[in-house]
């Protein structure tokens, strides 16, 4: 039975659920990420944000915990066809110089819907006069953004060039 959302707290509470399952489908993506990456910068950014990411759970947890609802369970239905989606691309390279492009693209889709829901429950908190929400929220969302901006810089200096010299 699909829960029944009726009020803003519920709302709120039930996409900080949803965050926590969209993350926690993220742990395990990265560890085949890691498996694939070429590059050693990458394989470095992809570890880096793996250990914020089990963080960005926890400050989930804790905004679950203390709402009384850390039982709740939301299922992250868009990230998982984001992996696929990058996963099908994957499966379609032919040269390995390629690989990481595709990586860093397929992670930077996930970056920027993440970016969305950090953005959209944050202003819920603020909303709702969830301070100390708002602050774990805005914090996580600052990774999810510097982690987009070094995963284009890796992209522009380094990845991108050398797959477009091997073609």
């Amino acid at each position: 039975m699909q829960m029944q959302i009726n009020d803003a707290e519920t709302l709120y509470t039930a996409a900080i659920a949803k965050l926590r399952s969209a993350e926690q489908q993220g742990l395990k993506a990265y560890d085949t990420m890691l498996q694939k990456a070429k590059s050693d910068e990458l394989r470095q950014a992809i570890q880096k944000h793996r250990s914020e990411t089990e963080q960005q759970v926890q400050r989930l947890d804790q905004i679950l915990q203390k709402a009384g609802k850390s039982d709740m369970t939301v299922e992250d239905e868009l990230l998982p066809q984001i992996l696929r989606e990058n996963e099908k691309m994957q499966s379609m390279i032919a040269n390995d110089q390629l690989v990481d492009v595709s990586l860093i693209a397929g992670a930077q889709i996930a970056e920027h819907y993440e970016i969305a829901a950090y953005g959209t429950a944050a202003a819920h908190a603020k909303l709702l006069g969830k301070q100390d929400d708002l602050k774990l929220l805005l914090q996580t969302l600052e990774e999810e953004k510097k982690t987009d901006q070094l995963l284009t810089q890796i992209a522009e200096n380094s990845v991108n060039k050398r797959a477009a010299a091997a073609e």
